[in-house]
């Protein structure tokens, strides 16, 4: 089938395809989608029914790795605030029943159809009747889950905190980097930091989690070597990084997709080569490219997940 009836890939390059290339965003999409349909955005939460309207009502949802996920709570259809918990005693409700509704939605940019992101958000729904009195609650300030601290986390990421729920009152976590303190609910961006080490903790109640932040990207060098007859290029990628870890250099010709660079399919060993016609492996063509002026990037990313500035030399095969 394909193009002799019109039926296309989504995209040239995809690891469907071709190795080295990572999903396209067509079937990166429909993955997220059904991945996270089965996970639910929304792991847990005050259990629905009939609550005071002294209680605190909260939800814990799932923590990606690069963003948080949006949490906003509505009164009888009024927006009443965002994070991970709502304080009722705060709103201070007329009496009667009242209808509360928390929405989590995933800002993903893996997800750009509008209809598949608004069929990917979850809600829970309570119902707050004023005259109910919430029993006294002796549940202690503690940590239920946390970010893996035993490995350094990349500064573009996030470090989450889970804590226990007093029915009552809604627990704060002090968020602090480099000992300074930051304000975040439950998930604290790290972002903009300077290049070097930075120590993240979180406390609730007598209970302190630390991480390391890895705040340095990865070093990488390019090497281009041509024949005297120009008809041919190679490229090789040195990746090192300060800590201990894979490193993984990419490259893309002219704009066109990021290659993860693992030196030559049969040598990994070799350099990358490029050539006219390419080099078919395995009915797999690798290394074409056309006669005239490139321009080719390169970049690299760290077991933490930083990314080198992408640097870029121009080449002319004849």
């Amino acid at each position: 089938m394909y193009f002799s009836t019109s039926i296309w890939r989504p995209s040239q390059h995809s690891i469907m395809k071709s190795l080295g290339y990572p999903y396209d965003q067509v079937g990166r999409e429909v993955m997220t989608q059904a991945i996270g349909r089965k996970a639910g955005l929304i792991q847990d939460a005050t259990p629905a029914g009939t609550v005071g309207a002294d209680r605190v009502l909260w939800v814990e949802t799932l923590h990606p790795v690069r963003r948080p996920l949006r949490v906003s709570w509505t009164v009888d259809g009024r927006f009443a605030g965002d994070g991970h918990d709502l304080e009722l005693r705060r709103l201070r409700l007329r009496p009667g029943r009242h209808t509360v509704d928390v929405r989590v939605d995933d800002p993903t940019d893996f997800i750009r159809d509008p209809d598949i992101r608004a069929s990917f958000a979850q809600t829970r729904t309570w119902t707050v009747d004023t005259a109910i009195l919430t029993p006294p609650d002796t549940t202690a300030p503690a940590f239920t889950s946390t970010t893996p601290a035993d490995q350094p986390v990349g500064a573009d990421g996030v470090v989450h905190a889970e804590t226990t729920h007093p029915a009552t009152r809604a627990l704060r976590i002090t968020w602090r980097i480099d000992g300074r303190p930051v304000h975040a609910d439950r998930d604290l961006e790290l972002r903009h930091l300077s290049p070097g080490t930075h120590l993240v903790t979180a406390t609730v109640g007598a209970t302190t989690r630390t991480w390391t932040v890895d705040a340095t990207p990865p070093a990488l060098t390019a090497e281009t070597a041509q024949p005297p007859a120009r008809d041919q290029l190679t490229l090789k990628l040195n990746a090192a990084d300060d800590r201990p870890g894979s490193v993984v250099a990419e490259f893309r010709v002219d704009g066109d997709g990021w290659y993860h660079y693992y030196g030559w399919p049969t040598d990994s060993d070799s350099p990358f080569l490029f050539t006219k016609n390419g080099t078919n492996i395995d009915d797999l063509v690798y290394g074409k490219l056309a006669a005239g002026r490139h321009t080719i990037e390169y970049r690299a990313v760290d077991a933490a997940g930083n990314y080198a500035e992408p640097r870029s030399v121009t080449v002319t095969l004849d």
